[in-house]
């Protein structure tokens, strides 16, 4: 733009003068260089700050949003539901005696799960919808605009793909399962509010299944 900006500005110049002699035309060619450059640097330092701003809203380890790009997109969420009255719905996602795979399996072991949960939940939600990870074995998704129905189906499909994971490790297949909290995004409610709803329905439902263990089946024994 801006070398664009300074050829029209010569081009301008030219049809008052009569054109431009040797030196005006070196003149030109050094500007318009200079333009080519300039725009060039403004280019690179706008990538470079949306990379930045890329990482801030992620999870380093699993690549979903993370706790910050949760909190703003729980907040728009909240924010077009008082001005257009829409529907939405939070997920809260517990993983279930996920402590016991890293003692048991190593840390390794618990990173590979949580990157398979990510992706589980990043591959099954709309464009328009949220899933990031926001605590060690925590995840959330928002699903809005939703009518409660249809995403509560939507999030119990996901916990379902969740609870049917396996990796394979060392000589073993490795399965985990989560518990999950629903809630009504409400538009008289706070984000933190909202939040502390949903994180209340998943432990409740986790104190309903009881304790936990990862599910683990030898390789080549785990049933199809």
């Amino acid at each position: 733009m801006i070398a664009r900006l300074v050829e029209d500005q010569m081009v301008q110049g030219a049809g008052a003068t009569g054109g431009p002699g040797d030196g005006e035309r070196g003149l030109v060619a050094e500007m318009l260089n200079f333009a080519v450059v300039a725009s060039q640097r403004l280019a690179d330092q706008q990538a470079r700050i949306a990379q930045l701003e890329s990482l801030v809203m992620t999870d380093e380890l699993t690549g979903i949003g993370n706790r910050r790009a949760f909190e703003g997109h729980l907040d728009r969420a909240l924010a077009a539901a008082r001005r257009h009255g829409t529907d939405g719905v939070i997920g809260y996602f517990d993983l279930n005696g996920f402590k016991a795979v890293n003692d048991t399996f190593s840390h390794n072991a618990g990173d590979r799960l949580l990157c398979r949960v990510a992706e589980v939940l990043r591959d099954g939600v709309r464009v328009e919808d949220f899933a990031g990870r926001i605590g060690g074995d925590e995840f959330v998704v928002v699903m809005a605009p939703a009518t409660p129905a249809g995403a509560a189906r939507r999030l119990r499909t996901l916990q379902a793909r969740i609870d049917r994971l396996r990796i394979p490790w060392a000589d073993t297949w490795l399965g985990i399962s989560a518990s999950l909290g629903i809630e009504p995004l409400d538009p008289e409610r706070s984000a933190d509010e909202t939040v502390a709803a949903a994180d209340r329905r998943m432990y409740a439902e986790k104190r309903a299944v009881g304790p936990a263990q990862p599910t683990v089946a030898a390789v080549g024994g785990w049933p199809r």
